[in-house]
């Protein structure tokens, strides 16, 4: 059986509106499912949020203050460090990719407005992708405001953000949630390198991740919502990711 043929067996069971599912390799996209599908974005929109920023092309050393957003919860690390008064960009962008850190993402958007994110995406033709509230705002959430995309969209950030911002591989290789795509590989002795960004929120799981090994790359977005036992969730993703896996240790 091919990729395809594997990948489609994986996804077969789930509802339409559960899976979105984009793979390609090299520029070549070998599986499509739901692609274009809307999904409640979670952390995948901090993609949009870094290609805007880094679109400017800023000083990444410049300090930015702490001081004029709140700190939020859920994932990150600096709501651990309330002394902190300002951190250089480059160190506020790499928390928000490798520890997905909202506080950071927040002061981001702050930095360059909801509205430049979404102009950036108008622009570059994501018609689905948007930026709509801060990160961890619930209120915003209740009055049905959220942030959104697709697997074909999370896909694209993706790739242009490493291909336009070679200094992002590093954040992103430092990734600390691996448990969902790199998973089955993630603790092995492996030439593989997997660079990649999840987002979570009630009932949703995503992950996109570059696979490379020597000079084949299969770029991966794997977006789920509404599967009710989240470990069916979190097995795709490994399932996925340990296809991709086995493909390019097969080919090299």
């Amino acid at each position: 059986m091919s990729l395809a043929d594997d990948l489609q067996v994986l996804v077969q069971p789930f509802a339409a509106n559960q899976v979105g599912l984009m793979v390609s390799h090299g520029d070549d996209v070998v599986f499509n499912w739901h692609a274009d599908h809307v999904f409640p974005a979670a952390s995948l929109i901090k993609l949009a949020i870094s290609t805007t920023i880094l679109s400017r092309h800023p000083n990444l050393e410049a300090p930015v203050s702490l001081a004029s957003t709140p700190i939020v919860a859920g994932a990150g690390v600096l709501q651990l460090m309330p002394s902190l008064t300002q951190l250089p960009l480059k160190t506020v962008l790499t928390l928000m990719l490798a520890v997905s850190d909202n506080y950071a993402a927040n002061l981001v958007i702050q930095r360059v407005s909801m509205s430049a994110v979404n102009q950036w995406l108008d622009t570059n033709d994501y018609q689905a992708t948007r930026l709509r509230r801060l990160l961890m705002d619930t209120n915003a959430v209740k009055k049905g405001l959220d942030n959104v995309t697709t697997a074909a969209e999370s896909w694209r950030l993706l790739r242009y953000l490493i291909t336009a911002y070679p200094e992002t591989k590093q954040w992103l290789g430092n990734q600390q949630f691996r448990y969902k795509l790199p998973a089955a590989i993630d603790e092995i002795d492996t030439p593989i390198t997997v660079l990649n960004k999840t987002g979570e929120g009630p009932y949703v799981d995503h992950d996109v991740a570059r696979f490379s090994l020597a000079d084949e790359t299969y770029d991966v977005a794997l977006l789920t919502a509404g599967i009710t036992d989240r470990t069916r969730a979190i097995q795709l993703h490994e399932q996925v990711g340990q296809l991709i896996a086995q493909v390019l240790l097969r080919n090299c």
